[in-house]
């Protein structure tokens, strides 16, 4: 994980297209205090040629791997994340030390010259996402996308 754990620390230069995302998830960024001081500066969202960095996203996968996945799934990771999505989330401490890795095939599609992967059945989440990417590679959509 160390690539990612020194990306999240030293931060990265926002690009045009994740700077988009940005965008689009404003509304899920600024919901809460802790996603405004982390997606925002001087109270706008960030934007292409700023600087994103998540220390704390960093700490979280250094402490992970080296303490594994009972970390994760049992001890401080797992009240942290609770305590993040407790309002009204699924993510609880016993749903994390009851989850159990299955390995399934993955749903794939092309899309935009990338195979794109995602989570098979029964998660619908990964089959929807496929469908919806079919649908903009038939579509005019995708010329929009591609001017961003």
């Amino acid at each position: 994980m160390e690539p990612a754990i020194h990306l999240a620390r030293i931060g990265c230069i926002l690009n045009k297209k994740q700077a988009f995302i940005f965008k689009l998830l404003e509304p899920i960024f600024s919901h809460s205090s802790e996603g405004q001081k982390l997606f925002y500066f001087n109270g706008q969202i960030l934007e292409e040629g700023d600087l994103f960095i998540n220390s704390d996203f960093a700490d979280f996968l250094e402490r992970a791997s080296w303490e594994g996945a009972a970390f994760f799934y049992l001890g401080e990771g797992a009240e942290l994340i609770t305590k993040t999505f407790k309002d009204g989330g699924l993510l609880n401490e016993k749903a994390l030390s009851q989850y159990r890795v299955k390995i399934r095939k993955p749903v794939m599609t092309t899309f935009r010259d990338a195979q794109v992967y995602s989570n098979p059945a029964p998660s619908t989440g990964g089959t929807l996402i496929i469908f919806l990417l079919k649908l903009l590679e038939e579509s005019k959509i995708q010329e929009v996308l591609a001017r961003i």
